[in-house]
């Protein structure tokens, strides 16, 4: 299958991903917080997914976990882009010591856990932003307080990936000719960075954007599924995998809590990954 094609099928099936996460929850005609008394039942046409131990129907908390879990996705991706291509940028102009040292320190963080970081992060700020959000006025932002934690975190550990990568493409492209001439101009750096490099950086940081939607999931869920991600009644792909998987047990096993969550989060992966893949693949020469 071409590069074109799996853009086209990976595309369309992630925006149906998006259409589900924002409109199944409204379509629905089930709450997503409230409970009722069909505990733990299995799937049928009332409840394509079943329901879990609060009685709350499955299909509806794995579409609006979906909501979560794409936003930190995003958001999360979208901090480190700006981090990643700023930083890089910088580094690959300026050259010499600059670079050198600003390249050591991606080194040095790159060496540590990474998601380690997101949780003392999280330990150490959570209550201060409450508190800082109650002072000034900011109450209905508390019980979100946590999610705007995990943008800020995981966007401040993923963005080392996209600053090497967009180092090494502005050393390439500030020797090519259209630089060098308008540098002659007299450019300021600031203008060529922007209305010269930035365009032609765009197809990478494409690319490299939607391989790293993934990892952000990914790292959510992980977070969530240890009980460090969003709170309750909220709910994502995360939370919903770790309420399924402490209720695994020998004598009876709920399967329809974790089948739901996972396979809607493997599809999106997937999705996510094809389509980072065939726009590498499209906008890399050396791919064609």
């Amino acid at each position: 299958m071409n590069a074109r094609a799996t853009i086209w099928i990976a595309g369309g099936a992630l925006a149906f991903m998006v259409a589900l996460a924002l409109f199944g929850p409204i379509l629905s005609p089930y709450s997503y917080s409230q409970g009722s008394e069909r505990q733990f039942e299995p799937p049928s046409p009332q409840h394509w997914l079943g329901t879990d131990i609060h009685g709350r129907d499955v299909l509806t908390r794995v579409l609006h976990g979906a909501r979560v879990s794409l936003l930190v996705g995003v958001v999360g991706a979208s901090v480190s882009l700006t981090i990643g291509v700023l930083y890089g940028m910088v580094s690959a102009w300026c050259g010499g010591w600059i670079d050198q040292l600003m390249m050591r320190i991606v080194e040095i963080i790159y060496a540590l856990p990474r998601i380690i970081l997101v949780i003392i992060l999280i330990a150490l700020f959570d209550e201060k932003a409450k508190t800082w959000m109650e002072g000034a006025g900011l109450a209905s932002w508390v019980p979100h307080s946590r999610l705007i934690l995990l943008f800020i975190g995981l966007g401040l550990v993923e963005w080392l990936t996209m600053a090497r990568i967009v180092r090494g493409q502005v050393l390439s492209l500030k020797e090519r000719a259209f630089i060098q001439a308008a540098r002659v101009l007299g450019q300021s750096p600031h203008r060529i960075l922007l209305r010269h490099l930035l365009p032609n950086l765009a197809p990478i940081i494409l690319v490299y954007l939607t391989l790293t939607i993934p990892s952000v999931i990914l790292e959510e869920s992980f977070l969530s599924f240890l009980g460090l991600g969003v709170q309750a009644p909220q709910s994502s792909w995360g939370t919903l995998l770790s309420d399924g998987a402490s209720l695994v047990n020998p004598i009876k096993i709920y399967w329809w809590m974790l089948a739901g969550p996972a396979a809607f989060m493997a599809a999106t992966l997937l999705a996510l990954n094809f389509l980072g893949d065939a726009l590498r693949d499209r906008f890399d020469p050396r791919m064609r």
